[in-house]
């Protein structure tokens, strides 16, 4: 009996692997896309928290820097005591123009007192500023007519000046003060002086 040889193809279509349908390959493309966009978005949130922590750090660093910068040349700033004569005078200062704006606005809404023989005269009294002199208070006298001044002088001599300049103001042409008197304060090196307008046997109508 013969022996009976047989042969197997193993590359024919039945032995070989079935293939994948068409849309779960493109199924398979996509999914392997996302993942790998994924895994970008991932390490370039990964930098991008990086570079912005350095940042911060950077940022801090030079703040502290500056900071101990800023402590140095304070402290290598010379300490000054402010001058207590200074300081009380400028409060007296800016008392005295609160009182003057108070007085001109009191002035102009009244309306009993309706006319330049008070107004002016105030307004033009606000705009004197004569160095070394100090207006503490004033009174207006007979319905404007006269007028009295009450102040500090940081030498007797300002006084003078002080009234030179205000004889060139238009509301006290003519006005003649009829009463100047300077005395040494007890505040200090200041003399105090008191000036006035009015004539002794006149009635005071005071504001």
């Amino acid at each position: 009996m013969l022996p009976v040889k047989q042969s197997i193809n193993f590359y024919s279509a039945e032995f070989r692997p079935p293939e994948l349908p068409q849309s779960a390959k493109l199924l398979l493309q996509v999914c392997g896309i996302i993942l790998l966009l994924n895994l970008v978005l991932f390490i370039s949130l990964l930098a991008i928290q990086g570079f912005q922590q350095q940042t911060l750090a950077d940022s801090q660093l030079q703040q502290e820097t500056l900071n101990q910068r800023l402590v140095k040349i304070t402290a290598s700033l010379p300490k000054r005591t402010p001058d207590n004569t200074l300081l009380a005078r400028l409060e007296r200062e800016k008392e005295a123009v609160v009182k003057r704006r108070k007085v001109i606005q009191y002035l102009k809404n009244d309306s009993l007192y309706d006319s330049n023989d008070f107004v002016a005269p105030v307004a033009q009294l606000e705009k004197q500023n004569v160095d070394g002199i100090w207006l503490s208070r004033f009174s207006l006298l007979n319905k404007g007519q006269d007028i009295e001044l009450y102040g500090l002088a940081r030498q007797p001599q300002m006084v003078s000046k002080y009234l030179q300049q205000l004889s060139t103001r238009p509301a006290y042409e003519g006005r003649a003060f009829r009463r100047i008197e300077v005395n040494r304060s007890t505040q200090g090196n200041w003399s105090e002086f008191y000036l006035s307008t009015r004539q002794e046997e006149v009635a005071e109508e005071r504001l």
